[in-house]
């Protein structure tokens, strides 16, 4: 069994690099013995980019055997920013970014061998950066071809030079809603889907050189959504069976670090996200924001909705949406600068099961009312190559930074495979408008952004977003072998 996402999307370190591996005639032959019809890694990929806004999802189809899992590029991608009709960002944003360090190196050697491959993450799917230098990630890691993949946590304090594995406890974990209420303190909680265990809270108080577990409540079933406002206040929102085919959304809430959980219920009909990216986020006075969907009988039919807390989760009420709000079938991305300005992207599900934003709110009051704005900068141009977001950060109520990936084919097998393209996008008015921020180049010409994703920001000019490199059409057919790497990008000094 192996980790079907981290074999798919890890493809191709920079030539130059200290990379072991076999030659490339080993290579070419393993890649063959894998090689799957266009069809099977066209739909696996959007599938795959489907599920991470999900996490729990990601976290079942991990546990998938899989016969064919890679096949040759034949499309070239020579530019690393999206066909879009959006104008540059204003230079009030610092659009330079940069690659600040590879999270791995040397990533994913395809290799017919059982040797343990040499890397530590092939997958990231949570960033976190309290501070300028230090920046938590947790992922996947894949020892060996033969071996089921593990969860992982690593951490840099040099902003993003180098980074250390830190915590793996075991390969059927996976780890949600990370959160860091002060520079060298993180929390994130653990699980193991459908083993009718408690979930589990780690937490490190000195920069992630050591670790301590509590159980948490909950159940084995369904992701968590998890924020800690202080070092002792922690939320944790999640959806729970409520007899039948029924789920409900509950709240859980500690005030000393997790020893002890007390629980609150959700407004009715109201489901926590799940997200990848923080759909819950609680400050030190008190107030909690989440956001989610309105459950009702059909999945498709599902809106939009916001909570909100102040009194660190024990009550919460409904947000007024605008009569506008967009209806969605997957669970919106949020990201609060303070307690009163949030920025939310949400998304619905297209025609070809890609996921594309439907619409952007805003609050400036901690969640209580919303206003909505037209998503068309956060639209493709070109609607068969459509745009997806998994990511927000806001640094303050103006600026704000969303990241993602363009599908460049959705056709499913009737036309070649094309790797999609990573997006950075950029808010200089708090989400009314959007433009395209500019992706440093590749350390090679042999790679390309396959996506951008997460993004974490401490500040304006103080961001973090971690890009996943892929290979292009020219590599692949000239046979180099696929080897994977995420790369940590920066707009900071």
């Amino acid at each position: 069994m192996m980790n079907l996402e981290s074999l798919i999307r890890d493809a191709n370190p920079a030539p130059h690099a200290s990379i072991p591996g076999p030659d490339s005639l080993e290579a070419r032959r393993t890649l063959g013995n894998l090689t799957a019809d266009c069809r099977t890694v066209d739909g696996a990929n959007h599938r795959l980019s489907l599920k991470r806004r999900t996490l729990w999802t990601v976290a079942a189809a991990a546990a998938v055997a899989i016969a064919a899992v890679v096949t040759p590029l034949v499309a070239d991608q020579s530019t690393n920013s999206p066909a879009h009709s959006a104008t540059r960002i204003p230079t009030a944003v610092s659009e330079t970014w940069r690659l600040a360090g590879y999270i791995t190196q040397p990533g994913l050697q395809v290799s017919s061998g059982s040797t343990s491959l040499s890397t530590s993450q092939q997958s990231t799917t949570q960033l976190a950066c309290p501070t300028v230098t230090t920046c938590y990630s947790d992922g996947t890691n894949l020892p060996s071809l033969h071996q089921n993949s593990q969860s992982v946590i690593t951490v840099t304090h040099d902003g993003g030079a180098t980074w250390h594995q830190v915590l793996s406890p075991g390969h059927d974990v996976y780890f949600f809603g990370f959160t860091c209420p002060a520079p060298s303190t993180c929390m994130v909680a653990g699980a193991v889907p459908n083993t009718k265990t408690v979930p589990s809270l780690y937490t490190t108080t000195d920069g992630g050189q050591s670790w301590t577990t509590e159980p948490m409540p909950g159940n084995d079933t369904s992701a968590v959504v998890l924020s800690c406002a202080t070092i002792s206040d922690c939320v944790v929102l999640e959806n729970v069976p409520a007899g039948g085919d029924n789920i409900e959304g509950v709240a859980y809430l500690t005030s000393d670090g997790g020893h002890i959980w007390t629980n609150s219920a959700l407004p009715k009909s109201f489901m926590a996200g799940g997200s990848a990216d923080p759909g819950l986020q609680c400050f030190a006075d008190g107030r909690c924001i989440a956001t989610g969907n309105e459950a009702t009988a059909t999945r498709a039919q599902q809106t939009v909705a916001m909570i909100y807390s102040t009194d660190y989760g024990a009550t919460w009420e409904v947000g007024t949406l605008p009569p506008a709000a967009p209806s969605i079938s997957a669970s919106g991305l949020m990201s609060c600068a303070d307690d009163e300005h949030c920025v939310s992207i949400e998304s619905a599900q297209n025609g070809n099961r890609g996921i594309t934003t439907s619409g952007v709110l805003v609050t400036n009051d901690g969640g209580e009312t919303w206003s909505s704005f037209p998503v068309t900068d956060l639209k493709s141009a070109n609607a068969s190559t459509p745009m997806s977001f998994d990511s927000i950060s806001c640094s303050n109520a103006s600026h704000c930074w969303a990241s993602g990936q363009m599908y460049e084919s959705l056709c499913q097998g009737s036309c070649p495979y094309v790797p999609d393209r990573g997006v950075l996008m950029a808010t200089v008015n708090g989400g009314q408008t959007w433009s395209t921020v500019p992706l440093p180049a590749p350390p090679s010409q042999t790679l390309q952004y396959e996506e951008i994703f997460p993004v974490s920001c401490i500040a304006e000019a103080n961001c973090f977003a971690v890009g996943s490199l892929n290979t292009t059409q020219s590599a692949a057919q000239a046979g180099t072998p696929l080897v994977g790497q995420n790369v940590l990008l920066t707009n900071g000094d």
